[in-house]
């Protein structure tokens, strides 16, 4: 299993808080192991201390369909990962980060977190 596809702890606690409830066979217990299970429909909700852990992709995707966030990744000349957060609601904005990382899926994980500390 591919361990950095999915979100990191600090991103599962966080979605847990902001109402994340959706189906995902993965999640964390015990402050960091992943635990691999059968399909849940809401492993935030079946276990005081567990944490439904969805890909990034479908963390990405509830915050931009349910939040009206959409967290853009791109490439730049350093050869390096950032992330923008546009504000997809009422008025458009743009937030975009000067934090750099070595992998898109680091600051897609990163960006998912400040996308979820706006919320």
């Amino acid at each position: 299993m591919k361990t950095e596809d999915f979100v990191s702890l600090e991103v599962a606690k966080l979605l847990k808080e902001k109402g994340y409830h959706e189906s995902c066979n993965l999640y964390y217990y015990e402050e960091a192991r992943i635990g691999d299970g059968e399909l849940c429909v809401d492993w935030n909700n079946k276990f005081k201390f567990s944490f439904s852990c969805p890909t990034l992709y479908e963390a990405q995707k509830w915050i931009r369909e349910s939040k009206k966030l959409n967290i853009m990744v791109d490439f730049d000349e350093s050869q390096l990962w950032g992330y923008s957060i546009l504000k997809c609601y009422d008025e458009y904005s743009l937030i975009a980060s000067d934090d750099l990382f070595n992998t898109y899926e680091e600051a897609l994980d990163y960006g998912i977190l400040e996308a979820l500390k706006l919320i």
